[in-house]
């Protein structure tokens, strides 16, 4: 269905290339990259123009991508915008994607929202289909990228999608049809983008499983054998959901690792090469600690004592985290730094500071900071760091009172 394809090309391709620079060692991503900048026609467009939806679609993304990497000075990038510019998308999806390739912001929304369907609060309707859980999908994206104020109209949509989640937690392309891993992933990937303003954890968990359960033997995702699609879409919704299990998610990545061809391209496809390394963007450390991760004893410490804090620090990613250096403050001044050698995905690590004499008496602020430099490319940042609070008693003030002499 042509359709479903190009709203799918359009979606992942526009971060196709999310920190590749910094990922450049990765012979996959390097290669692939290559593949995709060196397919660009002499318009300034990508894709085989066999419809100029689908060019539209392509080229949407190849722009995203120059933008990603930095990539903005050249000639591909500003052929490629001057083609852009001259083309009027009017359907959901393509609109949405221009919000992404093309920095809009009121200008795309103005003309994003008059296409809500104010009756289902969602998007669709266009090329005979009624309204459409992807165009919502990809409309949710677009308007969270753009920081779209208005959360009525993002809860509605929100409810939407949730109100046609099947019951076995995924989704179909068109209600009432059975749930597949393409269109699952698509809508987990947009609820993933609000799962800090909404409580949308039930459902995520139920899309998760859902897709879980069509991960086949080879690593590889798919509503019958795999393919990269599927599991590129995949990889790319547990990640962003926090949904994904270290080792299931490593067996996915040497699925799409070992699926790629000679040329640097998946399937000799742009937009399968799209997704693949999308996907493979993701395979970074991701270093993390929370409250419950740092211990002190004694656990009622004396001013003028000795304190011991222990931090375990987790690699919740999928690259090996190295030479990682772990910070102890003690409100706000610095205790010291500890240095971890490195932690595989999935594993973990501890650092231990020693106090020798604690001071003053009253609260101790602990604050454990992970890779302070930032000289660590990961996932995220925002649980790299965490606080204990901890209070130093005074010690006795023992005193021989008169009467008693």
């Amino acid at each position: 269905m042509l359709k479903r394809k190009l709203i799918i090309i359009c979606a992942a391709l526009y971060l196709v290339v999310f920190a590749a620079l910094a990922q450049a060692q990765l012979p996959q991503i390097q290669s692939g990259l290559n593949y995709l900048t060196l397919s660009q026609n002499p318009d300034g467009t990508w894709g085989n123009n066999a419809s100029i939806n689908e060019t539209t679609a392509v080229t949407d993304a190849g722009i995203e991508a120059l933008e990603i990497l930095n990539q903005t000075a050249g000639s591909s990038y500003t052929n490629a915008i001057a083609w852009l510019q001259g083309q009027s998308p009017n359907t959901v999806d393509y609109l949405s994607q221009r919000i992404h390739a093309l920095g809009l912001t009121d200008t795309s929304i103005n003309a994003l929202i008059p296409l809500l369907n104010q009756l289902k609060h969602a998007w669709g309707g266009d090329d005979g289909y009624e309204t459409d859980i992807l165009d919502t999908a990809f409309a949710l994206q677009a308007l969270k990228a753009a920081s779209y104020p208005d959360q009525n109209t993002i809860f509605a949509a929100i409810t939407y999608l949730l109100t046609t989640q099947n019951p076995d937690g995924g989704w179909s392309f068109s209600q009432d049809d059975d749930s597949n891993a393409e269109d699952s992933a698509q809508v987990l990937s947009a609820l993933a983008q609000y799962k800090d303003t909404y409580d949308l954890q039930p459902p995520m968990s139920s899309a998760a499983a859902y897709l879980r359960s069509k991960q086949n033997p080879d690593g590889g995702f798919g509503s019958g054998q795999s393919t990269v699609y599927e599991t590129a879409l995949a990889l790319i919704a547990l990640i962003e959901s926090g949904q994904g299990q270290t080792q299931p998610l490593l067996n996915a990545v040497n699925f799409l690792t070992a699926s790629q061809l000679a040329d640097g391209s998946w399937n000799d496809d742009p937009y399968a090469t799209a997704l693949a390394l999308r996907a493979l963007a993701h395979v970074k450390p991701d270093l993390a600690i929370t409250a419950t991760d740092i211990a002190v004893s004694p656990s009622t410490p004396t001013v003028g004592n000795s304190l011991t804090a222990t931090a375990t620090i987790h690699n919740s990613g999928l690259d090996t985290a190295a030479t990682i250096t772990v910070r102890l403050l003690d409100n706000g001044t610095l205790v010291g730094d500890q240095l971890i050698g490195a932690i595989a995905p999935g594993g973990a690590a501890q650092a231990t500071f020693a106090i020798t004499a604690l001071t003053p008496a009253g609260e101790h602020i602990l604050t454990v900071a992970i890779d302070p430099a930032n000289t660590i490319n990961e996932l995220s940042r925002a649980n790299n760091s965490a606080t204990l609070r901890t209070w130093a008693a005074a010690p006795a003030d023992l005193v021989i009172e008169p009467e008693y002499l």
